[in-house]
């Protein structure tokens, strides 16, 4: 018999691993599992959704549980759905959309306004989650691509390397493609220093932080042949140069470039210095509409660095 389970007391942590891994072959281990799994926000851990045949996992989310700020009123609690998968031989059966009814049941239960996605644009959750009813919000994913990058110059000179615990002093710093805090601006929210150190600081795998100017500090994490651009601090008008000068400075150590922005500006204008861009959306899903006009929040300005995806 198919059951749909959370938290089921058999699941190992190495088993959900290996899950994972016949989805999205050699990109698990114990450490991401930690970090984008288990870890706890906010003193509240992730929930594990899964579909399961006897102990045989079938297929299976993770529920993960942030605030979203609206300008300057208070943190919305949200559950953004993350790290799942099915097996092959078991596509097509509606676990999928099991897994998606429990995430509202959990949304409700644990006080969340909305439930949340972030996809590419050909993925089969964001339809799941916009058949029921989900905003769908434009996104970029920015890749150093085959096309020579125009921001060459000066590098040496312009890249320096500092201590990643720096970091935490940069937090109130004015983030990429912030402006202002008008009263639509949408934000990821972290009021705890250490759920901001945990978020962009501590991460899997090892993390850099780069000083492009006095005005100007990234933080990078190395995955494998790739550098990751997760949190951006720098006047608005000088992002663009700055991720310029951060993506050629990866492709001259041999390495590709990787962020993530929901600012199609700032996504054009990262296009014209030689990234390419993968279109997605974040799906947002209103569970509680009493409090909040999501319709009014899926068409404001959303500022999301790429180390606020989950």
């Amino acid at each position: 018999m198919i059951t749909t389970q959370v938290n089921p007391s058999w699941l190992e942590p190495s088993a959900y691993v290996d899950f994972l891994n016949s989805g999205f072959p050699g990109q698990w281990d114990r450490a991401s599992f930690d970090f984008y799994v288990r870890r706890a926000f906010s003193g509240q851990p992730s929930d594990i959704g899964i579909r399961a045949e006897g102990e045989r996992i079938l297929a299976g989310v993770s529920y993960c549980y942030r605030e979203l700020r609206v300008g300057d009123h208070p943190p919305i609690k949200v559950c953004v759905m993350s790290a799942g998968t099915t097996r092959r031989e078991a596509r097509g059966q509606g676990h999928y959309v099991e897994l998606l009814h429990t995430g509202v049941q959990l949304c409700r239960l644990k006080g969340c306004a909305a439930l949340m996605g972030f996809v590419t644009r050909d993925n089969a959750s964001g339809r799941g989650l916009k058949r029921l009813g989900a905003h769908a919000i434009p996104s970029f994913y920015l890749v150093s691509g085959a096309r020579r990058l125009a921001a060459r110059r000066a590098l040496p000179d312009r890249v320096r390397s500092v201590n990643p615990g720096d970091a935490l002093a940069w937090r109130g710093h004015v983030g990429l493609g912030r402006t202002n805090k008008a009263r639509s601006d949408v934000h990821f929210h972290y009021a705890d220093p250490q759920d901001w150190l945990a978020q962009f600081v501590r991460r899997p795998r090892s993390v850099r932080a780069i000083r492009v100017a006095h005005d100007s500090l990234a933080l990078l994490e190395t995955v494998g042949a790739t550098d990751r651009l997760q949190w951006l601090g720098c006047p608005h008008e000088k992002a663009v140069d700055t991720i310029g000068v951060l993506a050629a400075a990866s492709v001259a150590q041999q390495r590709r470039f990787f962020m993530y922005t929901l600012d199609p500006l700032l996504a054009r204008a990262a296009n014209r210095v030689g990234l390419a861009t993968r279109p997605g959306f974040v799906m947002l899903l209103p569970i509680d509409s009493s409090r909040v006009d999501w319709g009014a929040v899926a068409q404001s300005a959303w500022h999301v660095q790429s180390g606020d995806r989950i």
